[in-house]
């Protein structure tokens, strides 16, 4: 049978799909030219359509309708690539030696590297490549030639024997690289083609080396296209061109090549970090602590083995090797100092700053001396270790950052300095004060362009926000935080600011199930970039909302590396936190008590205000007065007063986040000690305050508090309400495993009457938003 022509085909389509020949003019072209018109093949070609989707009948539209850019950039089914393969072989030399050369490049080739390699290699590339397209061996879409099929690009690779394929790719690469090193001076700095020369030079490998000085070129343009590859944040694709820079370096290349090896290594030990890959950082490091000749030259990588210790959990060895670094920095740290001592260097600072008006802080003069920048670097990272082993020690470091700032000019890590000072303002009572601060350092890394520190400054500052702006509004800074630190090759910063983000959008009362979905990339990721200290903190709190949404949770199971750090202070105090919230929650009075208890013996003191620290005071306090009331010890309604307290103050810089927790708070006061028609009052205003500032959360916990009040008083109907509205609210919230928790407590309490249609109509609402809940929790 001949082949069909075009107007064959479209006769043949219109036909088949019952449209006008004009309308499938589009299709039967494209159908001629990825089929040439072989019938079978046509055949095959568009059952092929049909069954990915590309071609399929529209209700809407009452006919058959199609894609054509998918269907043009749609592979061919493999028996009809198997026959343009053969056809390869039937074609002109050059246009062999044409698809051999894009083949050695991948399943594509864009028109302006074609015409580079064309000046390159010095032979056509763009005629033959055309009549590649025309025998239907190629798509050409917007200038880029693709294979029709990778059955045809093999065909082509695969014509290459294999003894040659790295001398091709070598020689292709050679050429290119040439090319580019001749057009850098004119001004013509070509990314697109440095990255395919160095391709196709690493494809070529160390083994397609001829000459000796071959060695130190390829190694040279690794080292370029590793840097411009961190520029644009693939800090994985610049592992891979320093890794290969190093591969091509010859023995001896220590002594040869000293600037050159040096700064592959330092620099891949950089982007090891950055993605996660500490054996690679190590060997690395080994080398580089190795074969360097001082001890400047070395503190690169000690830096960054460093952060490796951190973000594995190995806090006190990784902040015991940044105390020793200092002292040879010439920056020595007391072992340790009293409170009152930090006080009076926060207060010297403070004076210190005084000094200086906002305009002049922001025109200090760069910091030149790289000793005290890599100071900065390592003062930061220890000032992140001893937030989780040693808070004491918090205020040293801190004003110690301000100190080399004013003293030496402003470096990359000044602007959070100023972020950490402004929140240690506000741990001590001056929230006003301390937000002054963290809006400069916000101001300092926008339009000082702060690249690498901004994301951490973003995250520091937002944390102190929360006790000024609405929570709901900051959220998204924590998001940002994370992908600029991301951007900028900070691992660490990039796990804590989503570890942020799902820690406060808990707080702030976000939809559970939205929030266990980040909880999930927060995992993945911190798995991915080997980040097991934040990790450790995460699995706490997908404990806790496992707990509350119960069922709906669909299960969840934490690998032996999730469930490390047992001995970490602030993973221990961070559990505490989480168990004492959820056994506040679910009302188990001993465990409540026992893990308060707990809490109160470790006696931790922060120099840091973090808006969680505001959620903690808030439980804690509401805890105590429930035990007061019924152990009737002063002690503890002492304590929850201390909380009301704390509480009041920061309700005076954000009344949005905080009134409503105040209100509840004077409520169980006044319920502890009598004043019954002041804690009416007071549980309604803490009702309506979550209700209006968008706090599901905080009126589910209102409401549920207000039914216990009243159902002391002996006043059922009115429990009743406040019970039925807190479930209404938890299962609004998400919190769908509380929920069923609270109908079950209220279902066994004889003195409470829940009418049939009441009953009825709280499981429906259970059943339907998570089909299984109640059973499960029965």
């Amino acid at each position: 049978m001949d082949n069909l022509d075009e107007l064959a085909i479209n006769k043949t389509l219109s036909e088949l799909l019952q449209i006008s020949p004009r309308l499938t003019r589009p299709l039967s072209s494209i159908a001629h030219h990825k089929t040439r018109g072989n019938a079978l093949f046509f055949s095959h070609w568009i059952m092929s359509l049909s069954r990915e989707g590309l071609l399929h009948p529209s209700l809407s539209r009452r006919r058959w309708v199609w894609d054509e850019d998918e269907i043009r950039r749609a592979k061919l089914p493999d028996d009809v690539a198997m026959f343009f393969r053969n056809a390869i072989y039937k074609l002109p030399g050059d246009v062999q030696k044409a698809l051999n050369v894009m083949a050695c490049f991948g399943a594509s080739l864009d028109g302006a590297l074609t015409n580079s390699l064309e000046r390159a290699l010095l032979m056509q590339l763009v005629m033959p490549l055309n009549v590649a397209v025309n025998e239907g061996l190629l798509d050409k879409i917007n200038d880029q030639y693709r294979f029709c099929h990778d059955c045809v690009q093999e065909a082509a690779y695969n014509m290459i024997t294999p003894e040659e394929k790295c001398l091709h790719h070598f020689q292709h690469g050679l050429s290119l690289a040439k090319l580019y090193l001749s057009e850098v001076p004119l001004g013509q700095d070509n990314d697109d083609i440095l990255f395919a020369a160095v391709n196709q030079l690493n494809l070529g490998g160390p083994a397609a080396l001829e000459a000796l000085e071959e060695s130190f070129t390829v190694s040279t343009l690794n080292l370029t296209a590793g840097k411009k590859a961190m520029g644009m944040s693939d800090f994985k694709a610049a592992y891979s061109f320093f890794d290969n820079g190093i591969s091509f370096l010859r023995k001896k290349h220590w002594q040869q090549h000293y600037g050159l090896s040096l700064e592959l290594f330092c620099l891949a030990a950089k982007c090891a970090l950055a993605t996660g890959d500490f054996v690679s950082l190590k060997l690395l490091s080994e080398q580089v602590l190795k074969n360097a000749n001082t001890f400047e030259e070395k503190i690169p990588v000690i830096y960054c083995s460093v952060c490796a210790l951190t973000c594995s959990g190995q806090m006190l060895e990784g902040a015991e090797q940044i105390i020793l670094i200092l002292s040879q920095l010439g920056e020595p740290l007391p072992e340790q100092t009293s409170s009152s001592t930090m006080l009076r260097i926060v207060s010297q600072t403070v004076d210190r700053l005084e000094n200086y008006s906002i305009s002049e802080l922001k025109k200090l003069e760069r910091m030149n001396d790289p000793i005290k920048k890599i100071t900065m670097l390592f003062l930061k990272t220890l000032h992140f270790c001893f937030f989780i082993i040693n808070p004491d020690m918090q205020p040293i470091v801190t004003t110690k950052m301000i100190q080399l700032t004013l003293s030496h000019g402003m470096c990359e890590t000044s602007p959070l300095a100023f972020a950490l000072f402004g929140s240690m303002l506000g741990k001590l009572g001056n929230v006003k004060k301390g937000y002054h601060y963290t809006n400069l350092a916000k101001q300092l890394v926008e339009e000082n362009i702060f690249y690498e520190s901004t994301g951490i400054v973003i995250a520091s500052a937002a944390q102190l926000s929360c006790y000024v702006e609405p929570v709901q509004a900051v959220l998204p800074f924590f998001l940002e935080a994370c992908e600029r630190s991301m951007s900028a090759g900070d691992a660490a910063t990039t796990c804590v600011s989503i570890l942020y983000y799902c820690n406060e959008a808990y707080i702030a009362g976000e939809a559970l199930p939205t929030l266990k979905e980040k909880c999930s990339e927060a995992r993945q990721l911190m798995k991915r970039l080997s980040h097991f200290s934040a990790l450790s903190h995460l699995v706490t709190i997908e404990r806790h909302l496992q707990s509350l949404m119960g069922a709906s949770w669909e299960g969840l199971h934490h690998g032996e590396e999730e469930e490390a750090e047992e001995t970490n202070p602030h993973t221990i105090f961070f559990s505490i936190v989480y168990s004492m919230s959820n056994n506040f929650m679910f009302r188990r009075y001993n465990a409540s008590k026992s893990i308060v208890q707990r809490f109160l013996a470790l006696n931790r003191v922060d120099w840091t205000l973090m808006f969680g620290q505001s959620d903690v005071t808030y439980i804690f306090g509401l805890t105590a007065f429930w035990i007061n009331r019924v152990s009737k010890e002063q002690s503890w309604k002492k304590a929850g007063v201390r909380a009301k307290e704390a509480m009041k103050g920061w309700t005076n810089s954000s009344k949005w986040n905080f009134e409503h927790k105040l209100f509840l708070l004077d409520a169980e006061e006044n319920f502890c000690a009598g004043n019954f028609d002041e804690s009416k009052i007071l549980y309604d205003k803490a009702i309506k305050s979550a209700k209006e500032h968008r706090f599901v959360n905080g009126e589910a916990l209102a409401c549920e508090l207000a039914g216990y009040f009243y159902l002391e008083l002996g006043e059922k109907n009115n429990a009743k309400d406040y019970f039925v509205m807190a479930h209404e609210r938890y299962v609004t919230w998400g919190a769908l495993g509380k929920a069923a928790a609270l109908y079950q407590k209220i279902a066994r309490e004889d003195s409470i009457s829940i009418s049939f249609e009441e009953r009825s109509n709280i499981v429906t609402l259970l059943l339907h938003e998570a089909p299984g809940c109640m059973s499960k929790r029965a």
